[in-house]
């Protein structure tokens, strides 16, 4: 009894031993990790050209959006046909998703897309998303009401 006891605190240990010096190693890694990706992450909008050795201005990358210059954000329509017009990053695909129906776009080489959809009476809430070239998203909700009242 005696030299399964030894034998059982002798493997408790090791195990432990094992365990304690695993924490530590994936604690190290974490930290490394996070110090290789906080230096990554930092970006200089300045860089030194090798050639000439003055610093020449580099663009920051814009993020990915899409604006929609018409119609305005609860606007009302008198047509049940709307034409929304808008913005986004050159060559992107536009999926629109209104109340009746589905529609796909593409964004031109300077990023203006335009689609025609139909309205239903009433409020008419549309979804776009656009995705980008570099597989990005952005997405908008645009209100739209259709109202065939004379105002």
């Amino acid at each position: 009894m005696k030299k399964e006891f030894v034998v059982a605190i002798f493997l408790g240990l090791v195990v432990g031993l094992l365990i304690v010096v695993g924490i530590v190693i994936a604690r190290q890694a974490f930290e490394k990790h996070q110090a290789g990706s906080d230096d990554t992450n930092k970006s200089s909008p300045i860089s030194t050209s090798l050639s000439s050795g003055t610093p020449t201005a580099t663009p920051t990358p814009l993020k990915h959006s899409i604006t929609i210059d018409q119609p305005d954000n609860n606007s009302v329509a008198s047509s049940s046909e709307l034409m929304i017009s808008g913005k986004t990053t050159p060559q992107s695909t536009i999926a629109i998703v209104s109340e009746k129906n589905e529609y796909f776009t593409s964004a031109d080489e300077a990023g203006l897309f335009s689609q025609k959809i139909e309205l239903i009476t009433g409020v008419n809430e549309i979804k776009m998303v656009s995705l980008a070239p570099n597989e990005e998203q952005a997405e908008i909700t645009l209100t739209v009401v259709y109202t065939t009242a004379e105002f």
